[in-house]
């Protein structure tokens, strides 16, 4: 797996787990390991996958499934 997929994952699960968490908050325990690019980047793409929703006071809330599963073991379920 790419570096980008292994941090979207980490940040996928870091959300399910506390299930809300205030975005500048991640982002401030994320700092040296992603860009704030990077970082938009990975929640734009959460948000658009339906794992997460982010309230108008950067709240970003869990949506997805209780357990996430590892990524292959998804696709190969999906076939």
């Amino acid at each position: 797996m790419g570096d980008a997929i292994v941090m979207a994952v980490a940040i996928a699960e870091a959300i399910r787990e506390v299930k809300e968490v205030p975005s500048g908050t991640l982002y401030a325990m994320l700092v040296g390991r992603v860009t704030m690019e990077g970082y938009t980047s990975i929640i734009r793409t959460l948000k658009g996958a339906g794992l997460v929703e982010e309230t108008s006071s950067h709240l970003l809330r869990w949506t997805g499934p209780a357990e996430m599963g590892a990524p292959g073991q998804r696709i190969a379920s999906a076939k």
